[in-house]
C-alpha cells in the first residue's frame, strides 16, 4: 500500500487518474482531522507529563505492583507495615510480609538495616535506568521517560538504607529521595517496584559555628636533667571557628610532685596561624636547683574562659631533676660514748666508744676508712696556750687529766666494704671497746673527738655535730634515803598493838636516828645502832592514824631534813552504852529517874537505852542491834519494842533492829546512835523459887547486858523472897585434883616415916636391954 506522500507525487506528476482524485482528497481531509485530534493529544500529554513531574508521582499503568500502599516514613514504621502484612492499594496481590519472605529478607534484616549511605546515585536505578512501573528489570513502560536518575528527578540528594544475604553480600532495597524542599521515603523491591513516596520533615538547618579553643600539648626540651640545669617549654593550642581577633594566654605552672604550686610563667595574646593552631613563639626556660619530681601545667585561657583540655592529658607534663655527680669521699658519721644515754658520769669512769665513718658521693674511686683516732681534751680557762680548741662556748686542750693515761688512741684497718648503709664501723672494736686509755679518777669536763683517715691519707674534715662528744665527770654523790616504813597488823581495834619496821638506803654516808611520829600525839627517836628489827607501839584510840618515819643522816647532805616514810593504820573503836529510866517514878521537876540500881516497884515502867559510838577510822556496815531480855520477861512486859522485832530462839528472847551502818563519829562532837525499848514491870509481882542452876533466874532483879554494858534494877519483892535471894550459902573449900593429890602423897609420907622411925626405935631398945641383961627383953 502506497502512503500518503506517495499519493501526493503520483498526482503531481499526473500518474494519476482523475478518478483516483476525489477519493484521495476525501483521505487527506480525513487525515488531516486526525492530526489535528493527535495535535490536541500530544498538547494534553504534554500538560499532563508538565503536571506528573511537578507532583509526587503516583503509581502509572502498573499501579497494582505497589509493594507498600502509601509507602513508609522510618524503618520502625515500615516494621509496623511488615508486621501487619500489609498489601497491594488494590488488594490483589501479597502482603509485604509474605513479598518480602519470597526475596528471603526477614524481619531482623529489617530492623538492623544499615544507616543511610548518602551520594550514591546509582543506587536503586540499574545502571542508570529507572522503572516508573512493572516492566522487568531496565525496561521502562511504554510512554514513560528514562535516563540517569539524577537528570530524571532533577536533584541528587539520594540516599538509602540496605540489608545483607545471609552469605555477607549486599543488597540494597530502600532509599531516600530528596525533591526540593520536601524528602521522600521510596520503596522499591529489588530491581523491579514501583517507587512509592511518602513526604517527611526536612532536615533541621545546621547549628552556627562558634569560636572555641582547646589545649593541644605541651612539649618540653628534655624530660630529665641534673640539678642546677634548666629545662624549656613551649605551648599549643587549638581552635575552632576562630578568626585573627581570637587571642589566647598561655599560663606554665610549675608545681612539686605533691602538686603544691611554686611559680609561674605567662606568654600573653597569642593569635592563631593559618591552620587554627596557637603556638607560643618563645620557649619558656624554668631552672631546676633540686632533685626531686616536678609537674609543668599548661593552662589555655580564651575570652575569660580556662580552654578545654588545660593542665591534663598533653597539656602536663612531669619530668625529674637529678641529683649531681658528688666524687667520693670519706666523713665522719658518729661517735658515741654507747654506755650511757647520758653525758655526765660518776668518777672512776671509762668510757666505751663507738667511732663510724661513711662514704659520700657518686663519682670517682672507692675509699674505705683505713684509721680511726680518738682524741682526748680536757676544759682549760681562757688564756691557756697551745691548740685550745672552742666547742660549744668552752675551750678544750688536747690532753689526759689522768697521769696513768693517755690522750690519743688509734685503730688502723685494712680495706674493708661498706654496710648496707654505706656505713665504716671501727673495725678493730666491733660493736664499741672500753677506752680504758681515758679511764677518768677524778672530776672535771672533758671532749672525746674522732678523726677518719682514708687509704690515701686523706683525713676526712672535722664533724663537730656528730664526732665531737662532750661529758662530764663528777664525784661519786652522798645520798640517803627511807625506802619503806611497814607495820604488822595496819588494822584492829583498839587497843591495837602494832609492830613497825623501817629501811633505808646509803650512798657514801650513814644514817644517824630514825624519828618516828606514830600519828596518836606520840613519838620516839632511835638511835641508827639502837634500832631493832621492829618498833612496838600500841593505839590505845580509834580513828586513821598516819605513822611517820624520818631518816636523818649523820651529815647534813641537803636541805630537805631527812628522807620521810609512811603508812596508814586503822584503829577501829566502838564503844556500846546502856542506861535504864523510871518513866514511873519522876523527878521534881517531872524527868524519869535513873533506874539503874534504884528499886523498881510492881507496875513501873522501865525505858532502856543501848547505843554505840564508832572511833574509827572507817564506818561499820550492816551492824544489826541486838539485846537479850530473856530475864527481864520474868518479871515484866514488853509493851514498846523501840522499832525492833521479838525473836525468839528456844527459851532465850531478843530484841532486834534492822541493820545499818555506823558511820565514823566526829570527834570533837561524838554522837552515839541509839535505840529505845520499853518494859513495865509486872504487878503482883512472881513469887517463883530462885533457879539452883541459873543464878540469873528470879533472883529479884532486872539485869541487862548491852556488849559489856550493864544495869541492874532491884525489884521491891515481898521479905521472904528478898531472904531467899539475898542468903548466900557458906563455901566449902575449893578443892580439885591437884590439891587432893598433894594432900594424899602429904599423908602418904608422913606414914611411911613414922613406920621407919617406930621399927628403928624398937631395934634401939632391943639393944639396949641386951646390954643390961645380957638377954632379951620381950616387950
Amino acid at each position: 500500500m502506497k502512503n500518503f506522500r506517495d499519493v501526493v507525487t503520483d498526482f503531481s506528476i499526473g500518474a494519476l487518474s482523475k478518478s483516483k482524485v476525489g477519493f484521495y482528497a476525501k483521505r487527506l481531509a480525513k487525515e488531516t482531522a486526525t492530526r489535528r485530534l493527535a495535535s490536541a493529544l500530544m498538547i494534553g500529554l504534554l500538560v499532563f507529563q508538565f503536571v506528573t513531574f511537578i507532583a509526587p508521582p503516583k503509581s502509572s499503568q502498573a499501579s497494582g505492583s505497589d509493594l507498600i500502599p502509601g509507602g513508609f516514613a522510618n524503618v520502625q514504621d515500615l516494621l509496623n507495615k511488615y508486621d501487619a502484612n500489609v498489601g497491594r492499594s488494590d488488594g490483589l496481590g501479597n502482603g509485604i510480609h509474605s513479598i518480602m519472605d519470597v526475596f528471603g529478607i526477614q524481619r531482623a534484616d529489617i530492623e538492623h538495616a544499615g544507616n543511610p549511605n548518602g551520594g550514591d546515585a546509582n543506587w536503586y536505578c540499574n545502571g542508570g535506568l529507572l522503572s516508573m512501573g512493572y516492566g522487568g528489570p531496565g525496561n521502562a513502560v511504554a510512554g514513560a521517560t528514562v535516563g540517569p536518575c539524577g537528570q530524571r528527578w532533577g536533584q541528587g540528594a539520594i540516599a538509602g538504607v540496605h540489608f545483607n544475604n545471609a552469605d555477607g553480600s549486599a543488597k540494597k532495597y530502600f532509599i531516600d529521595l530528596g525533591y526540593g524542599a520536601q524528602w521522600y521515603e521510596i520503596g522499591t523491591l529489588y530491581n523491579c517496584a514501583n517507587l512509592v513516596f511518602f513526604p517527611t520533615p526536612p532536615p533541621p538547618p545546621p547549628p552556627v559555628a562558634q569560636p572555641s579553643v582547646s589545649c593541644y600539648a605541651l612539649n618540653y626540651t628534655v624530660p630529665t636533667t641534673v640539678a642546677g640545669n634548666d629545662i624549656g617549654f613551649r605551648g599549643y593550642a587549638h581552635g575552632e571557628n576562630v578568626g585573627g581577633g581570637d587571642l589566647v594566654d598561655m599560663e606554665y605552672q610549675r608545681t612539686d610532685a605533691n602538686d603544691v604550686p611554686i611559680d609561674t610563667q605567662w606568654a600573653r595574646g597569642i593569635p592563631p596561624d593559618g591552620n587554627n593552631m596557637y603556638i607560643d613563639g618563645t620557649i619558656r626556660v624554668f631552672n631546676y636547683p633540686n632533685p626531686g619530681s616536678y609537674k609543668m601545667r599548661l593552662w589555655i585561657h580564651h575570652n575569660n574562659a580556662i580552654a578545654a583540655n588545660s593542665a591534663q592529658g598533653a597539656c602536663i607534663q612531669t619530668v625529674t631533676i637529678t641529683p649531681k655527680p658528688v666524687p667520693r669521699a670519706l666523713y665522719c658519721a658518729q661517735l658515741n660514748i654507747a654506755n650511757s644515754g647520758t653525758k655526765i658520769f660518776q668518777a672512776p669512769y671509762t668510757p666505751f666508744l663507738q667511732g663510724e665513718a661513711r662514704q659520700v658521693g657518686d663519682s670517682g674511686n672507692t675509699v674505705y676508712a683505713k684509721t680511726f683516732t680518738y682524741l682526748l681534751a680536757h676544759e682549760v680557762p681562757a688564756g691557756t696556750t697551745g691548740p685550745v680548741i672552742n666547742y660549744q662556748g668552752k675551750l678544750y686542750l688536747e690532753g689526759n687529766p689522768n697521769p696513768a693515761g693517755k690522750n690519743r688512741i688509734i685503730h688502723t684497718s685494712t680495706n674493708q666494704t661498706p654496710n648496707g648503709s654505706g656505713l665504716f664501723t671501727d673495725p678493730t672494736t666491733g660493736a664499741g671497746f672500753d677506752a680504758s686509755d681515758f679511764a677518768q679518777t677524778a672530776s672535771g669536763n672533758l671532749l672525746l673527738i674522732l678523726r677518719v683517715t682514708d687509704q690515701n691519707g686523706v683525713t676526712a674534715p672535722e664533724n663537730p655535730d656528730n664526732c665531737y662528744v662532750p661529758f662530764t665527770v663528777t664525784p661519786q654523790p652522798k645520798d640517803y634515803r627511807c625506802v619503806n616504813l611497814t607495820a604488822q597488823p595496819t588494822t584492829g581495834n583498839a587497843p591495837l598493838n602494832v609492830d613497825m619496821t623501817a629501811t633505808s638506803s646509803v650512798l657514801n654516808t650513814k644514817i644517824k636516828q630514825y624519828d618516828f611520829d606514830f600519828g596518836d600525839g606520840n613519838k620516839l627517836t632511835v638511835p641508827s645502832d639502837k634500832l631493832t628489827t621492829s618498833i612496838k607501839h600500841t593505839y590505845a584510840t580509834g580513828g586513821k592514824k598516819t605513822a611517820t618515819v624520818t631518816v636523818m643522816p649523820v651529815e647534813s647532805i641537803d636541805s630537805k631534813g631527812g628522807a620521810t616514810c609512811k603508812i596508814d593504820i586503822n584503829v577501829e573503836q566502838q564503844n556500846f552504852k546502856k542506861t535504864v529510866s523510871n518513866t514511873t517514878l519522876l523527878t521534881t521537876d517531872g524527868k524519869p529517874t535513873d533506874a539503874n540500881n534504884q528499886v523498881a516497884k510492881a507496875g513501873d515502867k522501865l525505858t532502856y537505852q543501848i547505843g554505840i559510838l564508832n572511833l574509827g577510822s572507817t564506818a561499820v556496815k550492816d551492824f544489826v542491834f541486838e539485846d537479850d531480855i530473856t530475864y527481864m520477861l520474868e518479871y515484866a512486859d514488853l509493851v514498846d519494842a523501840g522499832g525492833a522485832q521479838l525473836v525468839k530462839t528456844g527459851p532465850v528472847s531478843k530484841l532486834v533492829w534492822p541493820a545499818m551502818t555506823i558511820a565514823v563519829a566526829n570527834p570533837k562532837n561524838p554522837v552515839y546512835i541509839v535505840k529505845t525499848f520499853t518494859i513495865q514491870v509486872k504487878s503482883p509481882l512472881p513469887t517463883n523459887a530462885k533457879s539452883s542452876t541459873d543464878v540469873s533466874s528470879y533472883n529479884c532483879s532486872i539485869k541487862n547486858e548491852f556488849r559489856g554494858s550493864i544495869v541492874i534494877t532491884p525489884l521491891s519483892v515481898n521479905p521472904a523472897k528478898r531472904l531467899e535471894c539475898t542468903f548466900i550459902p557458906p563455901e566449902l573449900p575449893q578443892t580439885g585434883p591437884g590439891v587432893a593429890i598433894a594432900f594424899i602423897a602429904l599423908f602418904a609420907a608422913s606414914s611411911l616415916f613414922l613406920f621407919f622411925r617406930n621399927r628403928l626405935l624398937k631395934r634401939e631398945l632391943q639393944l639396949v636391954e641386951i646390954l643390961n641383961e645380957g638377954e632379951p627383953t620381950h616387950g
